[in-house]
């Protein structure tokens, strides 16, 4: 909001009412594209999760198993969601009344010719100095913003996923729980929980 304040010339009230959209292909309700990711992509994931934990093989409430679950699981996730989305985006898609945004043409042929429909990309250019700045004074572990678990489970459990030879981008969800109950004994033995004090 305060970027939006110094650099696109609007009012405070304008500023907190903005948001950004990221495009999508097909002219749909966000929600209707919700539902399909539901459906064809996030389901079958959460029914394997239940199977382990109704198998006894994973236990949730176990610190440890939690964060070998997240250090796995995010990074396939992200990776299994961006290739939904361009197969999504990409497929021909049937034209549903119910699910359609109305409109004259396709956002493929709207967003390159914005000044065609009298309108702009909304974008606000912000000098990169700024940027810069921002960066140096509000992020200097940017590494660790992209971690999803503690920094040292991290170094440990990237540590014993070398060591028994596994990579990340040969994780898939056919082995995922393989290389999760690879990885756990290792895990369990090297990896010392944070206790807070306060609890003792």
């Amino acid at each position: 909001m305060t970027l939006l304040l110094a650099y696109a010339g609007i009012s405070k009230e304008e500023a907190e009412k903005r948001m950004h959209f990221t495009k999508l292909t097909h002219n749909q309700k966000i929600e209707a594209m919700w539902s399909q990711m539901m459906k064809q992509h996030n389901q079958p994931i959460k029914d394997d999760k239940l199977a382990e934990i109704n198998s006894g093989r994973y236990d949730k409430d176990d610190e440890a198993q939690k964060l070998l679950f997240l250090f796995l699981w995010i990074p396939l996730f992200q990776a299994s969601v961006d290739i939904w989305a361009d197969y999504y985006n990409y497929y021909r898609k049937m034209f549903v009344k119910l699910t359609t945004l109305p409109a004259g043409c396709t956002p493929d042929f709207v967003c390159p010719t914005l000044e065609s429909f009298g309108t702009t990309d909304q974008l606000v250019r912000i000098p990169r100095q700024h940027i810069n700045r921002l960066s140096q004074q509000f992020y200097l572990d940017k590494e660790e913003m992209f971690l999803h678990t503690p920094i040292e489970f991290h170094k440990v459990a990237s540590s014993i996923m070398a060591q028994l030879g596994f990579h990340l981008s040969c994780i898939d969800f056919g082995n995922v729980w393989i290389v999760f109950h690879r990885m756990l004994p290792y895990v369990q033995e090297q990896y010392v929980p944070h206790t807070d004090s306060s609890d003792a």
